[in-house]
C-alpha cells in the first residue's frame, strides 16, 4: 500500500534532505533514477544504504530494468530494510514481472520474519489499477 496523498521525491544523493522530506510528506520517494547525475550514482546508493527512514513510508525509485544501473540499485537495496520499489518508465506488465523476478532474490539487512517487496510501476498504462494485480503487489523476499 502506498501511503499518501503527499508523496515527496528526494534525490538519493542528498541524504541531508531525507529526514526533512520524510517529515513533510506522507511518504518519501528516495530517487536513484533521474534525480541523480551519472557521477553521483554510487554515492547515492551508499547514502541510501546508510539511511534509516521508516520502511513503511519510504519508497525507493530505481533505474529502469533494461539498464545496467538497475542491478546495481538492487544490490544496494539488498543492504537496506526498504521494501517499496518504484520502477520508472515502465510501459508494460512484463516490466513489472521482471521487477518481481529480481525482487524475489532480495534479502535485506532485517533479520527474522518474512519481508515483502511492493513493486510500484510508474508510467504503466492504466494507472494505479495496473499495479493492483496480485502478481505485482507483493513478492516474498
Amino acid at each position: 500500500m502506498i501511503v499518501g496523498p503527499a508523496l515527496l521525491f528526494c534525490p538519493a544523493d542528498r541524504p541531508d534532505r531525507y529526514a526533512k522530506a520524510a517529515a513533510a510528506g506522507d511518504s518519501v520517494i528516495i530517487d536513484l533514477e533521474d534525480a541523480v547525475g551519472a557521477d553521483n550514482k554510487a554515492s547515492a546508493r551508499e547514502a541510501l544504504v546508510g539511511s534509516e527512514l521508516d520502511p513503511a513510508t519510504t519508497i525507493v525509485r530505481v533505474n529502469p530494468v533494461a539498464t545496467p544501473l538497475f542491478e546495481q540499485d538492487l544490490a544496494a537495496l539488498r543492504r537496506t530494510a526498504y521494501t517499496r520499489v518504484m520502477l520508472p518508465k515502465a510501459e508494460t506488465g512484463a516490466e513489472l514481472d521482471a521487477l518481481d523476478d529480481r525482487l524475489g532474490g532480495l534479502e535485506g539487512r532485517q533479520s527474522g520474519g518474512d519481508r515483502h517487496a511492493e513493486p510500484i510501476g510508474a508510467g504503466v498504462p492504466g494507472g494505479p489499477s495496473a499495479f493492483g494485480r496480485g502478481r505485482t503487489q507483493h513478492v516474498r523476499v
